[in-house]
């Protein structure tokens, strides 16, 4: 069965605006805001964290078509605790990133890294779109091809609104930023829900 391309793309940029958007902003958005670095930031955060998703999509995509069926969702829950402590481990990269003793490179280069986990990991969290992606992957007579179904869906999901919030959070993020108690108290919100988010994640596989 040959896959509608342009339906894939288009499922993603519309699972993006509307269901991901519920399960995506609450992981990516306190730290677009905590960081307060501007717009171009907040984009480039959303972009790492959706490459996570693209590559894990993409390879399970093509395990969908290796084994012929959809993979069962069962497993995902054995990540959420990977993605808690990604989750975590960005939370305090805010922090660090905003010490003057730090280097920012290093600051970015944790945060960056941790985004990234968090959307690999919770690429497998199973959703009615995504089963529908790889349900039409399982379908392909080639592996490349089942990979390129979850790529297209994934692709969709990084050019979708969600892009926009991310620097619409990284711009409020970055006025709060000039001014010091604001920013202090911002930042201070924006850990605190992603640690209690990633906690949650490990203890409570929610």
């Amino acid at each position: 069965m040959q896959p509608d391309f342009s339906s894939l793309l288009i499922l993603g940029i519309i699972n993006g605006a509307s269901v991901c958007a519920f399960s995506c902003l609450p992981l990516i958005g306190p730290y677009v805001l905590g960081a307060g670095k501007g717009a171009q930031h907040g984009m480039l955060s959303f972009l790492t964290f959706g490459s996570g998703k693209l590559v894990g999509y993409s390879v399970l995509g093509g395990l969908a078509t290796f084994v012929g069926h959809v993979l069962p969702p069962d497993f995902s829950t054995i990540l959420r605790s990977l993605s808690g402590f990604f989750l975590i481990v960005a939370a305090f990269s805010i922090l660090w990133g905003k010490r003057k003793s730090c280097s920012c490179k290093t600051s970015s280069a944790m945060g960056g890294a941790s985004l990234f986990g968090v959307g690999l990991s919770t690429s497998l969290v199973p959703c009615p779109a995504l089963g529908a992606v790889f349900f039409t992957a399982a379908q392909q007579s080639s592996i490349l091809m089942g990979m390129t179904c979850g790529a297209l869906f994934s692709l969709g999901l990084l050019f979708s609104p969600l892009l926009l919030f991310s620097g619409g959070l990284g711009v409020m993020g970055e006025h709060f930023s000039r001014n010091k108690n604001i920013g202090r108290l911002v930042t201070v919100v924006s850990m605190t829900v992603m640690v209690t988010t990633g906690l949650r994640m490990i203890l409570f596989k929610v």
